[in-house]
Order: C-alpha cells, then sequence, then structure tokens
C-alpha cells in the first residue's frame, strides 16, 4: 500500500513537471506563430516572397525557404492572403489572441462565398457584447468570430460559421426567389 502511494506521488508530481513544460512549450510555439504571422504579412504587403525571391504562393516561400511544416504554411499563409479583407481576424492571431489554426479556418470559411465576405465586415445595429466577456463589444460578425477563434472549441466555432452560411444562404435563396418573382411580374 505506502507503495502504491508512493508510486502515485511520484506520477503526480511528473505530471506536474510535464504540464507545466507542455503549457510553456505551447506558449512558445503560439507566441512564436503569431509574430511569424506579422511579419508573413508584411513580407507579402512587400511582394518579398515574389520579388525577392522568386515564389508567386506564400504556402510555397514557407516551406521551401524556411522548411515550415505544410499545415503551419498553409495556415499562416491563408491568414496573411486575406489579412487585407478580414483584420480583425488577422489582428487577433498577430496580437497572440487567437491560435493560427482556427483562425485560418475562419477566414478560409469567410473567404468562401461573396455573402459571407461581406456579411463578416457588416457592422451590427448596435454591437453584441462577446458570449465570454460581456465588457467586449463586437462591431461587426468578424470580431465575434475572432471571439470565438480565441475563446470556443474548434467544433464549437466550426457550428457557429456553419449557422452563419446556411442562414445567408436562406436569405440568398429568398432573395434570388423575389427577385425572380418581380422580373416575371415586370414582363
Amino acid at each position: 500500500m505506502a507503495e502504491t502511494m508512493a508510486n502515485g506521488s511520484v506520477r503526480s508530481e511528473k505530471s506536474k513537471v510535464i504540464h507545466t513544460e507542455l503549457g510553456a512549450f505551447a506558449d512558445a510555439i503560439n507566441s512564436a506563430h503569431a509574430g511569424i504571422l506579422s511579419r508573413v504579412i508584411e513580407a507579402r504587403d512587400w511582394n518579398i516572397h515574389r520579388d525577392v525571391d522568386g515564389f508567386s504562393a506564400l504556402r510555397a516561400w514557407l516551406m521551401e525557404r524556411f522548411d515550415f511544416h505544410v499545415r503551419t504554411a498553409a495556415d499562416i499563409a491563408a491568414i496573411a492572403r486575406l489579412s487585407k479583407k478580414f483584420r480583425a481576424l488577422a489582428s487577433a492571431a498577430c496580437a497572440g489572441e487567437a491560435r493560427i489554426d482556427p483562425v485560418a479556418f475562419a477566414v478560409r470559411q469567410l473567404d468562401k462565398t461573396p455573402a459571407m465576405r461581406v456579411y463578416a465586415r457588416t457592422p451590427y445595429a448596435e454591437p453584441v457584447p462577446s458570449p465570454w466577456n460581456a465588457s467586449v463589444a463586437c462591431p461587426t460578425p468578424e470580431h465575434l468570430i475572432a471571439q470565438y477563434c480565441a475563446h470556443a472549441t474548434f467544433d464549437q466555432l466550426a457550428t457557429h460559421l456553419a449557422e452563419l452560411a446556411a442562414s445567408l444562404a436562406e436569405s440568398a435563396e429568398l432573395f434570388d426567389g423575389l427577385s425572380q418573382q418581380s422580373l416575371q411580374r415586370l414582363e
């Protein structure tokens, strides 16, 4: 019994050490990703990847010139490429408020259709409070999505974006139907 308690105590201490170290490594990686993204956005703004290094795609530039992992390079490149369209999301990722993987997912989803692109940047009539911190006001859907990227699970983010896409698709279908009816009446 004493041996089991001693093993449990050693195991508990080992767990604390491992958790502390992994947490520190994750913080360092996420901080590095935020800094890297900022520099890649700057490089894209100056066309360094294209004009200096001869790469047409940011992802290829990151992988071949700097030996980034495929997924990391793809996520950073997606955010950098869309950073002018989705400034709030890019800002959240560059500031380290949200990890690059949920932000990359969000910008890819928002960029899929013109309706999502426009809706994301359209101001609410009144700012919406963040579901995680009522003192944070979200003036646009993009700011709210940035809050999801920072605080929600990936599944919650995916569900939120899917619900937005579905509601916009329904609205677009209704609008298209009404437009066709109006045109028929005119004819």
